[in-house]
Order: C-alpha cells, then structure tokens, then sequence
C-alpha cells in the first residue's frame, strides 16, 4: 500500500477514529459495567451485543489506518461503525441503558468511597456523571460528525 496525500480533514478525522476507536475498546474492557448496564436484555443477547460492539471498535480502529491509504472500503466501513453507534445510542439508550445509570453511577462511587474514605459521595457521584454525560456526548458527535464528512462528495472523490 502506498500512502497518498488526502486533504487535512481526512488526517485529522483518522487521528481522531483511531483514538476514538481505543478509547472505546478500553471502555469495553469493563465486562461487568456492561453486563450491568444492559441487564433487561437475556445474556446471550448481551453477550452478542459486547462482541459485535467490540468488532466495530476494531474494525474502526484498523479502519482510521486504512482511511490514510484512501481505501474506499476502510470509509464503507467507519460509516457502518458510525451508523451503529448511532443505532445502539438512539435505540438501546432510551429503552434500557438510560434507566440503569444511576444505579450504576451508585455503584461506582460506593466502590471509590470504600477505597478511599475520606472522599465525599455527593462528589464522586457527581464527578462520574459528569464523566459518562461527556463521554456520551462526545460519542455521539463524534458519530455524527464522522457520518457527515464521510458522506460529502468532496471527501468521498479522493477515496478510490
């Protein structure tokens, strides 16, 4: 593969779709916040559900290296990473996870106050919803923003 000159916006949105992609693979390391947070759904259906998560965070991560070689199919596949995020926030979020964060948030700080007692839970509690609404918002724009500059005709000409 030889590496071609795309514009400046097809580097940088590949810089950020690798570092996205990592960091949402090192949020799926937490297997039990994941089963936890997706606890209505039957295992199985949780389970598929963590794997196929974990395929597209891969796959959008190989995909930000292959976005730098201007393959038509590495764009194919960030916009079906993309799209399902899109998905699994707009459809799984309202029905299910939305009403197991705050359980989950308790959770998590009860955990952190245990190991350090001298920490307020009004704090810790905040400072982790805090922490998820902005991960979830830069998440989802992200998503979006990556759909929209993947699907303008100017971007998709210099892909081959």
């Amino acid at each position: 593969m030889i590496l071609r000159k795309g514009s400046t916006g097809i580097r940088v949105f590949s810089s950020l779709l690798i570092v996205w992609a990592m960091f949402n693979l090192m949020g799926m390391a937490d297997v039990e916040g994941w089963n936890f947070i997706n606890q209505p759904l039957p295992e199985s259906v949780i389970q598929a559900n963590y794997f196929i998560s974990v395929f597209f965070a891969t796959l959008a991560l190989m995909s930000g290296v292959g976005i730098l070689f201007l393959k038509e199919s590495f764009r194919k596949i960030v916009l079906a990473a993309a799209f399902f995020t899109l998905f699994t926030y707009l459809i799984e979020g309202p029905l299910f996870v939305y009403a197991n964060l705050p359980a989950l948030v308790q959770k998590q700080a009860a955990l952190v106050i245990t190991q350090t007692p001298d920490l307020s839970v009004a704090g810790i509690t905040a400072a982790i919803w805090f922490i998820m609404i902005v991960g979830y918002v830069i998440d989802f724009g992200f998503a979006v923003a990556l759909v929209y500059f993947f699907t303008r005709s100017k971007v998709k000409k210099q892909f081959n």
